[in-house]
């Protein structure tokens, strides 16, 4: 695998979407009561054109094709999205590694992340700590703030 993560660019940003739209699909299928309508309104292509102006927000190909995304915005991760037919191969950890070295260049000392609560022992794996729980109503399930500090 020749995984390469490079810095958004419009031109990627239908491919993108798209990528983050079978992510969201999954997510429903294995959850119905879920209803991630907001994150799919704000991962349309010029919405993702949007976000990139207010941050930083990496990409990762493999051959080429889009297998996952992670963007930095305000001390907040979001946009967190690794390809379901490549998820546990390590993407997710490189994507991460990549914003802790721009932390520590950039002297960012903590960031946080809402997290999905069947997601938490990922963010967990990544370093992340649990700060509290809390009920997100705009897509209808249970959330985990965490924090990661560099210190």
């Amino acid at each position: 695998m020749v995984l390469t993560i490079r810095l958004f660019s419009s031109n990627i940003a239908k491919e993108l979407s798209e990528m983050i739209y079978l992510v969201i699909n999954q997510l429903e299928k294995e959850n119905p009561t879920l209803n991630y309508q907001l994150v799919r309104d704000e991962d349309q292509p010029e919405e993702l054109i949007k976000t990139a102006k207010k941050g930083k927000m990496w990409v990762a190909f493999e051959n080429n094709e889009i297998v996952g995304t992670l963007s930095l915005q305000d001390k907040r991760l979001r946009r967190f999205f690794v390809h379901p037919d490549c998820q546990k191969q390590g993407i997710g950890r490189q994507l991460i590694n990549t914003v802790y070295k721009y932390m520590k260049k950039n002297n960012i000392k903590e960031i946080w992340v809402g997290s999905i609560i069947r997601a938490v022992p990922i963010y967990e794996k990544l370093g992340f700590k649990k700060v509290k729980q809390f009920f997100n109503k705009e897509i209808n399930q249970d959330e985990m703030e965490m924090k990661f500090s560099l210190e």
